[in-house]
């Protein structure tokens, strides 16, 4: 989870992805505009914690990104039927 994006709504998926899959295989990522906040799954937490270890902290999207673990262990999302 990734929280403290003041500017959320000019964050496209694809910055993402690009800037945290060179730390793992990423399995989604979901951006809560509302919230203000960024969830990423990784394939495992290895590649979690590689992640967090160099990126956070640090200024991306003018805001200092604050990279913490999410309660759940895994994220599941609800899918619309149809």
């Amino acid at each position: 989870m990734i929280k403290n994006f003041n500017n959320i709504d000019s964050i496209k998926p694809r910055n993402v992805y690009n800037l945290f899959s060179n730390f793992g295989n990423i399995e989604f990522i979901l951006l809560n505009r509302i919230q203000k906040v960024i969830l990423i799954q990784f394939e495992n937490q290895k590649y979690a914690q590689v992640a967090k270890d160099n990126l956070n902290n640090i200024m991306l999207f003018e805001s200092v990104m604050r990279i913490m673990y999410s309660p759940q262990n895994r994220i599941k999302l609800k899918r619309k039927n149809g």
